[in-house]
């Protein structure tokens, strides 16, 4: 993980130096886009719905005096998930305080989670461009990015958790409401932060088509896609009894990793075309 950054912060500083030299080949994309931004995981029960989600980058492009080029940003990219749960998950406890070996039942009833993330992203890639015309430009790229979560939040929006113990053989019996032994109907919306992990890595490609204003600024739309390849969340723990830190950290996940799809658009500066034209006084 050191070794990305540490290769994303290499290729910044190298292209701050050859934007410098050769500032007419450089040019800064102010973006905002929208789409499918959904949390990707496999719950064990239940059933996963993707979430709408949002991004704006900046990023700085540089093409060495042809078509290929590279490029680094830095931008904000929000996801968000639910789960809905209607299961019973069963234990068994031997404890000899409440009167011997009985199975522990964790009732789940329509209850529903809902998680958002929000990312501090340092995307670094290759581009190509391909000139359509005087006055049009198709760029095509893919890199690798990493983020740093600043949001990451759960909540429950409805439903219960109840707690009962069944005892078998000749009693046959399942208690219930007996709050002093863990026993009770849960009815709280909680609420809390995710335990993730302090980077995410993922994968990115983005594509726009860039269409001439004047000599200094052009304006762009086109479409982006991404993947996380680690797992975000810190740790997955056992959610027995009422043991709740939210579904991206219990044991009916694996590995959630953060993806995005969708349309941006925005305005392209070419740097030195601004400062000809404050110069020249012509567009």
């Amino acid at each position: 993980m050191n070794k990305t950054i540490t290769i994303i912060a290499m290729t910044a500083s190298l292209l701050a130096w050859a934007g410098g030299i050769h500032a007419e080949n450089t040019q800064i994309n102010i973006s905002l886009g929208g789409g499918l931004h959904p949390i990707q995981y496999e719950s064990n029960v239940g059933s996963t719905t993707s979430g709408g989600g949002v991004m704006f980058q900046c990023q700085y492009q540089h093409f060495f005096n042809g078509p290929i080029g590279v490029g680094v940003g830095l931008g904000l990219d929000y996801h968000n998930a639910a789960t809905e749960i209607n299961e019973t998950f069963e234990s068994e406890i031997n404890d000899p305080v409440v009167g011997g070996p009985y199975t522990l039942r964790t009732i789940f009833d329509d209850w529903k989670e809902k998680q958002s993330l929000l990312f501090v992203e340092l995307p670094v890639g290759f581009y190509g461009k391909v000139k359509m015309g005087r006055a049009a430009n198709f760029i095509l790229g893919a890199g690798v990015k990493v983020g740093l979560p600043v949001i990451k939040s759960y909540k429950m929006t409805k439903g219960t958790i109840e707690t009962r113990a069944y005892f078998g053989g000749k009693l046959d019996t399942e208690v219930r409401d007996l709050p002093h032994h863990g026993l009770y109907v849960d009815d709280e919306l909680r609420r809390g932060d995710i335990a993730t992990n302090t980077i995410c890595t993922s994968i990115f490609a983005d594509m726009m088509f860039c269409f001439k204003i004047n000599e200094a600024s052009w304006f762009h739309c086109g479409f982006y896609f991404s993947r996380g390849v680690t797992d975000i969340a810190a740790h997955h723990e056992s959610m027995e009894g009422n043991n709740y830190h939210g579904i991206l950290n219990s044991d009916l996940t694996d590995k959630c990793v953060p993806m995005s799809v969708g349309a941006k658009l925005g305005v392209s500066v070419i740097p030195s075309k601004g400062s000809d034209r404050g110069t020249s006084g012509k567009w």
